[in-house]
């Protein structure tokens, strides 16, 4: 991706933070994502992390700040879809393409690739996760949403970015 390389392209990058669990309560899974060279981030938490709430996590972070060029995901089955069928693009990568946004998978074993997330995702887990204690998964959301609005103070679109459609037919059922 030498246009992010340089600059001159964005690329939104996911990735799902796993093995949470509330005290007596569920298992929490975290759909995490970060605007690369704005920094902005986003974190949902949630009782699972699956290929429909990641598509409306991208459609509601797409509508407010319009698409990048490129969209970075781990190599979690929600975002590529069942590998029981090698020969079928998954959901997300159709709503990339959908979208003209280009899709990239990280390489596997290679977490240099997801360094900037990553290091969000550890910073999410100190400041949130472990700080506090959190009685319900709307107690947690509600505290990883106040996490990460205190951050640049406003959610403008970053440059280089195109407004995101009114709808994408048959996808996200809008």
């Amino acid at each position: 991706m030498p246009a992010v390389a340089r600059g001159t392209a964005e690329c939104d990058c996911f990735d799902v933070v796993e093995g949470l669990v509330l005290q007596g309560g569920p298992e929490v899974e975290v759909l995490t994502g970060l605007v690369l060279h704005a920094g902005l981030p986003d974190a949902w938490p949630t009782t699972g992390v699956t290929t429909a709430r990641v598509l409306q996590a991208l459609e509601s972070r797409w509508r407010a700040l319009g698409l990048p060029a490129f969209a970075q995901f781990d190599n979690d089955t929600c975002f590529q879809g069942p590998h029981q069928f090698p020969d079928v693009v998954g959901r997300v990568a159709r709503l990339c393409l959908q979208l003209g946004c280009v899709p990239v998978f990280t390489p596997l074993q290679d977490p240099s690739f997801q360094a900037a997330l990553e290091h969000f995702n550890g910073r999410w887990q100190a400041k949130v996760w472990h700080r506090f204690h959190h009685a319900s998964l709307g107690a947690l959301q509600g505290r990883s949403g106040a996490f990460h609005c205190s951050g640049p103070p406003a959610r403008e679109r970053p440059s280089g970015r195109r407004a995101a459609p009114a709808a994408v037919p048959g996808e996200l059922g809008v």
